[in-house]
């Protein structure tokens, strides 16, 4: 007879648990700041250091990483796609990544039974160049996945980002 009541206790206790995770989830902004990543996704540093290695460094104006990384693997662009020239790329000496911010636009538990759901996420990468410049590069991007804020659950990349520059 015990053991039924303790395991009732703990189904309760379990319950109670969850509804009260949803019902925080679902009042709470569904912002994250410095978000753990779970999953298929890059966590921002390993998405700049794979940037970096791939293209030899980082530009030093504004541009949109995925039509350049399209053109830069010699594909042609699609009808509707505008070619963008391949700006100038600067060796980087170091850098260094704030912490990130996301943002879900669907409830969590949804978005674990929706294959498209999507997340947004931001960073700033601050970034010294072999040439001695230093600059700040925002980044934004999107991914395929939910947060659990602070948990991201991801299940695929988007786009490779967007970079706005600042000397």
């Amino acid at each position: 007879m015990k053991i039924a009541q303790r395991a009732t206790l703990t189904l309760l206790t379990l319950i109670l648990f969850i509804l009260a995770f949803v019902t925080i989830q679902g009042s709470r902004n569904l912002t994250c700041e410095s978000p753990h990543i779970l999953g298929a996704g890059l966590s921002p540093a390993q998405l700049v250091n794979e940037t970096v290695l791939a293209l030899g460094g980082l530009p030093q104006t504004n541009v949109d990483l995925g039509l350049i990384l399209h053109n830069w693997g010699g594909n042609l662009a699609r009808e509707d796609e505008a070619v963008q020239p391949i700006p100038p790329i600067y060796p980087v000496k170091e850098w260094f990544v704030e912490p990130a911010s996301l943002t879900t636009t669907q409830f969590n538990f949804q978005g674990l039974l929706n294959d498209s759901s999507k997340y947004s996420y931001q960073f700033d990468v601050h970034t010294t160049y072999e040439n001695g410049k230093m600059a700040t590069i925002h980044w934004s991007s999107w991914g395929y996945g939910t947060a659990a804020c602070p948990l991201l659950i991801s299940t695929g990349q988007g786009e490779p980002g967007k970079l706005t520059f600042t000397p």
